[in-house]
C-alpha cells in the first residue's frame, strides 16, 4: 500500500481530538463554552463534541487495522513473516515508551505533576507495558498508556486474523470477532454484577472487549472503492450515525454504566459508524483535501508522541501555573501544553521512532520474503 496522506491527516485528528478531551477534563473548560451545561455540554455546541474527543482513541484502533491489514495482505502468512511484523511493531511502540519512562524516572520527582516511576513491581510492569491485566492488573502511571497493551494484543493476533481471512472469507473472520466482542462484555457485566460498571473498565475494555475496532479496520482493507457520489453518501451516513450514538450516550449516560444492552453494543456500533467514515474519506474527495495538507500530515507523523505526552504535560500545568475560572486563561494553558506537547512528540519522532522504524525497515528489506 501507498503512502495515503489522508490516513495521517486522521491520526493527527485523533490524537488531538483526546488532547482537547483531556483539556475539558483538567481545566475548568466547559461551563464557559457553553454557561449552565452540563459536562458533555449540548448537542451542537463545542463543548458536547470536545466531550467525546475521546472518539480518537477508537479512530486510531480503525486506522491501525486498516494500515496493518494492507501491509500484511500482500503476501501468504508464514512464521518469519510474522516474527518481522511484530519486531516492528516492537519498534513502534516500546522504544517511544521507554524514553517517557527515563524521563519519569530522571525526572519525577524534581517537577511537579510529572509521573514518577520507580523500579518496584509496578514500575516494571508499567514499563513493560503489562498494565490492566491479570494476575497484577497495575494501573499505568500515564494514563493513557492504558491503549497500548490492547494495541499490542492486536498485533500479536493479526497474522492469525489475516491468515483466517485468507483461509475463510473476510467476512466470517470480522463477524466472528464482533460476536466475540459482545459475548465478552455481556459475560463480563454479567459475571462482575457490580454497576456502575465504569469501575469496571479495565475488564470491559480489555483486548476481546474493544477488538470492533480493529476488525472494522479489517474489514474495510477488503472492501473496494466505491465511486465518489457513494463515498459522499456512505461518509453522510456515518456522520449521522456517529451523532445519533453520541446523542444516545449523552442522554442515557447514567443508565449507559449501569449495564444492559447500550454498555455491550454500543462501543462496537460506534466503532463501525467510525469506519464508514474512513472507507469513505481514505480516498480523495472534494471538500476533504485539507486531510492531505502538509501540516496535518506532518502532525500525523508525530501522533502517537502527542497521545503519549499531552495528558502528563497537562498536570505539569495544572501543577505549576496558578489556578484560574477563567476561559481565556484555559485557552492559554492549552496553547502552552500543546506548544511543549508537540515539541516533545518531535523529539520523540526525529530522535527515536523514525531512525528505528527505518532501521527494522532496512532490516526487512536484506530478507526475501518478510515483513
Amino acid at each position: 500500500m501507498s503512502f495515503n496522506p489522508r490516513l495521517h491527516g486522521m491520526r493527527a485528528l485523533a490524537a488531538f481530538g483526546v488532547l482537547l478531551f483531556h483539556w475539558a477534563q483538567l481545566f475548568p473548560v466547559q461551563n464557559h463554552l457553553y454557561p449552565g451545561a452540563t459536562p458533555f455540554g449540548l448537542q451542537w455546541h463545542a463543548s458536547f463534541f470536545i466531550g467525546f474527543g475521546w472518539m480518537g482513541v477508537p479512530l486510531f484502533f480503525v486506522l491501525s487495522g486498516y494500515l496493518l491489514t494492507h501491509i500484511l495482505n500482500t503476501q501468504p502468512i508464514t512464521p518469519r513473516r510474522s516474527l518481522k511484523f511484530w519486531q516492528r511493531r516492537f519498534l513502534r511502540i516500546y522504544p517511544a515508551v521507554w524514553l517517557q519512562v527515563a524521563i519519569f524516572v530522571a525526572l519525577g520527582p524534581m517537577i511537579a505533576g510529572l509521573p514518577t516511576l520507580s523500579f518496584n513491581s509496578a514500575g516494571i510492569t508499567n514499563a513493560l507495558l503489562y498494565i490492566n491485566l491479570p494476575p497484577t492488573m497495575s494501573r499505568p502511571i500515564n494514563p493513557v498508556w492504558w491503549t497500548l497493551p490492547i494495541e499490542l494484543g492486536f498485533y500479536l493476533l493479526l497474522p492469525l486474523i489475516i491468515l483466517l481471512c485468507q483461509r475463510i472469507h473476510w467476512a466470517w473472520v470480522v463477524t466472528t470477532g464482533v460476536l466475540g466482542t459482545l459475548i465478552w462484555r455481556w459475560a463480563s457485566i454479567s459475571l462482575l454484577a457490580d454497576p456502575p460498571y465504569y469501575k469496571h473498565l479495565a475488564v470491559l475494555d480489555a483486548l476481546p472487549g474493544v477488538l470492533t475496532p480493529f476488525l472494522t479496520g479489517v474489514a474495510i482493507a477488503h472492501l473496494p472503492m466505491l465511486a465518489r457520489t457513494w463515498r459522499y453518501i456512505v461518509l453522510a451516513g456515518a456522520f449521522i450515525a456517529i451523532y445519533a450514538l453520541l446523542l444516545g450516550i449523552h442522554y442515557n449516560l447514567d443508565s449507559y454504566w449501569q449495564g444492559g444492552f447500550m454498555l455491550v453494543a454500543w462501543p462496537s456500533l460506534l466503532a463501525i459508524a467510525i469506519a464508514g467514515a474512513v472507507w469513505a474519506a481514505h480516498a480523495p474527495l472534494y471538500g476533504l483535501t485539507w486531510l492531505g495538507s502538509q501540516p496535518l500530515v506532518w502532525l500525523g507523523h508525530l501522533s502517537f508522541g502527542i497521545y503519549l505526552w499531552h495528558y502528563p504535560c497537562f498536570k505539569v500545568a495544572r501543577a505549576l501555573l496558578p489556578a484560574s475560572d477563567s476561559l481565556l486563561d484555559s485557552v492559554y494553558y492549552l496553547s502552552i501544553v500543546t506548544t511543549a506537547t508537540v515539541l516533545l512528540a518531535s523529539a520523540s519522532y526525529y530522535i527515536i521512532e523514525r531512525p528505528l522504524m527505518g532501521w527494522g525497515r532496512r532490516n526487512h528489506l536484506k530478507a526475501p520474503n518478510t515483513l
